[in-house]
């Protein structure tokens, strides 16, 4: 487990290895961040989120509440409270990615979360099934199920 300087980890924190955390991160009380996680630096992960198997790049914000699983998160995206990135299919096959081309790419993996761009913001509550590409600077409304990329 690799922590760097300036990182502030709250009581209560879990952190499991190999997991890399950058420089100047808040690892907020009651967080559970399991192995394989790389975090980049000045990330803020609010209380009692849950990250896993996942890479977030710098300036990532995930408020309380929120699960990333299985994940790609690009610069600067913003989590709101109550996020879930779901990771698995209910008849258990490999996930399936829809590429921009239109061509689809499986991802030999029955577990896989979601790919976020840079300066993404979802709002409160966000279900995103797995698979799914948010290209940069979307903003996901509060709420709704993203069954689909959000590509336009």
């Amino acid at each position: 487990m690799i922590i760097q300087r300036g990182t502030k980890i709250f009581s209560g924190a879990y952190i499991e290895g190999p997991t890399i955390i950058g420089k100047n991160c808040y690892i907020g009380p009651n967080c559970h961040i399991r192995p394989y996680c790389m975090i980049g630096n000045d990330v803020t992960i609010g209380q009692g989120a849950e990250i896993k198997a996942s890479i977030l790049l710098d300036k990532c914000k995930i408020s309380h509440f929120s699960y990333i699983g299985n994940s790609l998160l690009g610069r600067n995206v913003n989590i709101a409270a109550g996020v879930i990135t779901a990771v698995r299919r209910f008849d258990n096959q490999n996930i399936v990615i829809f590429l921009p081309t239109g061509k689809q790419y499986d991802t030999g993996k029955y577990k896989f979360g979601a790919i976020i761009g840079d300066n993404v913001q979802i709002g409160i509550g966000v279900l995103i099934l797995p698979g799914r590409i948010i290209k940069p600077n979307s903003t996901v409304e509060p709420g709704i199920i993203v069954r689909k990329n959000i590509l336009e």
